[in-house]
């Protein structure tokens, strides 16, 4: 008889709660009081939020031409006065930096502060990892703003999640004995995207069924998986209030997938610690909330500029409480579409319409011509025998897709699946003036990345 049946559901839930706010009172100090400021400022005005985040962007910009060797000499070199940069306008006036620039001088993002911090780094998806520092203040922040973004789907301090991800949110070593009753106390219990057979799907289920969480969250590629599984089983035991899907793009296939085997919406998230900004889905699902209190959040085209809403643009970031490494104007590589309109739900923050994809999710020509690769989800999920694809692109001359074929559907006909995928992504580039080949291969499966998420499109090329 397992501790919830012996103390009753109501106790023993109300018991993990407890626990969950003591370790915060005692690990994450502060967090609980940040926690409910996040909370208060949902009752005030964008233009209240928008003075307080410019007053923010002031400080950190002056604290950056002081302690920060990079900032102070891109500042001087161009003649900038910090004091002059007081809002989002301003910005554009210093350059966007990127991974590549913050790893080559890395120790110039480091501020000259001794600075209370601890490590983070990227997932690595492109193949590119960044080890960075997020000040203590700034990493406290992050987590209760991600515990508020839950909230919009109605999560409570406490409530029990079930997490199923790569390194970017599952440690490595997530079985040992600490991690174990770090879980417990967290009421956050970890599952690994990598690997996963029939065989841990179906152990997965089992753990979520014992632990019975409130919410399910994860990589939507890992979602999609065990949705698949779910539904492939006809199991009816796991009835999350909602599923958080973060760290990957939410296609409406994986959503609409997602649902039917959770009986419940999901809420997509957008986000990452490096830059520090997030935004949320709410009730309405009509685009992301972006939140102001940590970041900045720009929508600008090819020179910096700010682009008009509901056209697309990069997405930029600019950390407000990361003091020990500041992060200004840093490129995200994602592009998204900026919505018009206040949202229905009476949250005071703008939204992201949608969220595109990557800037590195290009396909390249010889002209020089560059096309997102999203249409080819498009082409491609609309075969019924397609279980998985990934489309690499190592040279201008020619386009790979590999396809994973569903497992009832029968061999002796992959030539025939071959050869219309072939075609209709051939018709595609000859319509669109894409001096590009195409070979299709069926495979067996397709790695994920080093980070364990499933990557659509992956480019081999140099810059032009």
């Amino acid at each position: 008889m397992d501790l919830e049946t012996r103390v009753g559901s109501e106790v023993y839930r109300c018991m993990k709660k407890t626990a969950f706010k003591l370790f915060q009172v005692f690990n994450n100090r502060g967090l609980l009081k940040i926690y409910k400021q996040l909370q208060n400022n949902l009752d005030k005005s964008y233009e209240s939020l928008l003075a307080e985040q410019n007053s923010k962007l002031s400080k950190i910009i002056e604290y950056s031409f002081e302690n920060v060797p990079y900032y102070n000499d891109i500042m001087k070199n161009r003649q900038i006065d910090p004091k002059c940069i007081n809002s989002i306008k301003e910005l554009k006036t210093l350059p966007i930096i990127n991974k590549d620039i913050i790893k080559n001088n890395i120790k110039q993002f480091y501020s000259n502060e001794i600075i209370e911090y601890v490590n983070g780094a990227t997932g690595g998806t492109t193949g590119s990892s960044l080890s960075y520092r997020m000040s203590r203040d700034d990493y406290l922040l992050s987590k209760a703003i991600l515990y508020r973004g839950w909230g919009y789907g109605g999560y409570n301090l406490g409530d029990t999640v079930v997490t199923i991800a790569g390194s970017s949110l599952v440690p490595n070593n997530n079985n040992g004995f600490k991690n174990r009753v770090l879980e417990i106390l967290q009421s956050n219990y970890q599952l690994s995207s990598y690997n996963i057979t029939e065989e841990t799907l179906s152990e997965y289920v089992m753990k979520i069924n014992a632990e019975k969480p409130k919410f399910i969250r994860g990589y939507a590629s890992s979602l999609n998986e065990l949705s698949k599984f779910i539904i492939k089983n006809n199991i009816k035991t796991i009835r999350p209030m909602a599923v958080f899907s973060t760290a990957e793009m939410l296609t409406n296939e994986y959503r609409v997938l997602i649902e039917r085997a959770f009986s419940t919406k999901v809420y997509d998230q957008y986000g990452l610690n490096d830059g520090g900004v997030t935004a949320f889905e709410c009730e309405e699902h009509s685009g992301y909330h972006i939140d102001m209190e940590r970041s900045i959040l720009e929508v600008v085209d090819d020179y910096g500029n700010p682009v008009k809403e509901g056209e697309p643009g990069r997405i930029i970031a600019t950390s407000l409480t990361n003091y020990a490494m500041p992060f200004i104007r840093y490129e995200t590589g994602d592009v998204g579409i900026m919505a018009s309109g206040v949202c229905k739900c009476g949250l005071p923050f703008r939204r992201l319409e949608k969220i595109i994809g990557r800037t590195d999710d290009m396909i390249k020509t010889r002209q020089g011509k560059r096309i997102h690769s999203s249409f080819l989800r498009k082409i491609i999920r609309s075969y019924d025998y397609i279980d998985k694809f990934q489309a690499v692109q190592n040279d201008y001359y020619t386009l790979s897709v590999s396809i994973v074929v569903k497992e009832f559907y029968k061999r002796e006909n992959y030539l025939i699946y071959e050869k219309e995928i072939h075609d209709e992504i051939t018709d595609y580039f000859t319509k669109n003036s894409i001096d590009l080949k195409v070979k299709i291969d069926v495979v067996d499966s397709i790695e994920l990345s080093d980070s364990g998420k499933q990557r659509f499109f992956i480019s081999n090329l140099e810059e032009q």
